[in-house]
């Protein structure tokens, strides 16, 4: 017969028995080193990811605002910016009384000298500064003429004036209503849009809205020295005078535009 024998169990004293189960028992410490660098860490983690946020959001919002401010390379404008100055707007400063035409108020009007506004400027630094091809000026084609946009609108106000007078009294049209005139309604038309202007005129249900109102405007001044400094010597003339033949008229810096009140 075989016999199985198995070992016997011995028995520790209970202080061994208790000294093993506490030492099973201990948690395990972390080294010295890491408890000591552990909240730095973390603070140094924290500001990592708050300087990161931040910066993306400075980012995000400074290329918001460059897309704003900045204008594309196509849109052509003088490098001299114009002053911002205060304007008053009055419906009677030309002393609209009377019914019909006013001698005083047209000898106004026919003052004003919409061709200060050709100017010229030399093709390599137009180009450089996003301004498109132009008409060369014929004593030098190594320069384009252009014309500053709000001499160009004053040109058509004339234009719209002269022969609306002309039509009331029947007499024969300076420039017959066409192609030209209808032009010079709708490039106002697209800049009244284009500008937008929000101001909230007063309004007393009468054709005076708005009278006597402040408005933001651009110092003409500084437009019409500007145009002075790069005059390119042109003068108005009936259309059928050839271009060519209104060259070399100086107006010594003279514009005829009446200032705004102030």
């Amino acid at each position: 017969m075989r016999f199985l024998y198995s070992r016997l169990r011995v028995h520790k004293p209970d202080t061994e028995r208790d000294e093993d189960d506490s030492l099973s028992e201990q948690p395990l410490n972390p080294p010295r080193f890491f408890c000591r660098w552990l909240p730095m860490f973390l603070i140094v983690l924290l500001l990592t990811n708050a300087i990161t946020l931040l910066g993306s959001l400075y980012w995000a919002s400074w290329k918001e605002l460059r897309m704003k401010t900045e204008s594309p390379v196509a849109y052509a404008q003088i490098p001299q910016p114009l002053d911002t100055v205060w304007r008053r707007f009055w419906w009677n400063m030309t002393d609209h009384n009377t019914n019909g035409r006013q001698a005083h108020v047209d000898a106004i009007w026919r003052d004003i000298r919409p061709s200060h506004g050709y100017i010229t400027m030399d093709r390599d630094l137009a180009k450089q500064r996003g301004w498109p091809e132009s008409m060369g000026l014929p004593s030098n084609p190594e320069k384009g003429i252009y014309i500053l946009e709000a001499y160009h609108y004053l040109h058509c106000l004339r234009v719209i004036r002269e022969t609306f007078w002309e039509a009331v009294e029947k007499k024969p049209y300076t420039l017959s209503p066409g192609p030209h005139v209808d032009y010079c309604f709708d490039t106002l038309r697209q800049y009244i849009q284009c500008n937008a202007d929000s101001t909230p005129l007063l309004t007393f249900g009468i054709f005076t809205a708005g009278n006597g109102q402040l408005h933001r405007c651009k110092d003409w001044s500084q437009l019409r020295d500007y145009a002075t400094r790069h005059t390119a010597c042109i003068r108005d003339g009936p259309e059928d005078v050839p271009m060519a033949g209104r060259f070399g008229l100086c107006d010594m810096g003279e514009d005829g535009i009446v200032d705004l009140a102030e």
